[in-house]
């Protein structure tokens, strides 16, 4: 779900435009995310009423997620891609015009994770996984299901930190930092919602 390299074309200069290219990527970004879940075969087999439920809570927090990938630490600002040859530059401060303090939630998001992931996209990826199957969402149907699977991804984490770490307390400690940023993100996507 990486973003193509384009050529930084445009810098945000207001909060309103902030919002505007943050809404065009996102929409963006679900639609590649619902190809995505499309080829998960355990997202194939849930009946279609879950797998609506699932997609409409977990995209704004994925795409959150996804955002520490695009944000550049040293200006604090997300590079966004708009097009195939364009991308724009979202400044972290812009925020601070907003409401509610999406600046300082966001900051103290992305510093967190970005300790955690240290640029491993696999990381990046079982947590997708592990917020998409959340067996939370209000309505489910197959909640037991989801729950399996959801807890089938936190365990492939955990081994893989064991495996990345050499060190069950260091995977222990880590892992639960990162279940602890996943509750950052629900409680962040609460706000935004």
């Amino acid at each position: 779900m990486k973003d193509p390299v384009a050529k930084i074309t445009t810098k945000v200069e207001t909060y309103n435009d902030f919002v505007n290219a943050t809404i065009t990527r996102s929409d963006n970004k679900c639609r590649r995310m619902i190809q995505m879940c499309k080829t998960i075969d355990e997202f194939k087999e849930l009946c279609e009423d879950d797998k609506i439920i699932l997609l409409k809570a977990s995209c704004p927090e994925i795409i959150c997620l996804l955002s520490v990938l695009t944000f550049d630490f040293d200006g604090e600002f997300w590079t966004v891609v708009t097009d195939s040859e364009n991308a724009v530059i979202l400044p972290l401060d812009l925020l601070k015009f907003g409401k509610w303090n999406l600046y300082g939630i966001h900051k103290q998001f992305m510093y967190t994770v970005k300790g955690e992931y240290d640029s491993d996209i696999n990381l990046i990826d079982l947590l997708m996984a592990i917020i998409l199957f959340n067996p939370n969402r209000p309505n489910l149907k197959q909640k037991d299901i989801i729950n399996l699977q959801q807890q089938t991804y936190m365990y492939l984490l955990q081994r893989y930190l064991e495996l990345k770490h050499s060190s069950k307390s260091e995977s222990e400690t880590r892992f639960l930092r990162l279940m602890s940023c996943l509750n950052v993100l629900y409680i962040m996507n609460q706000i935004l919602i």
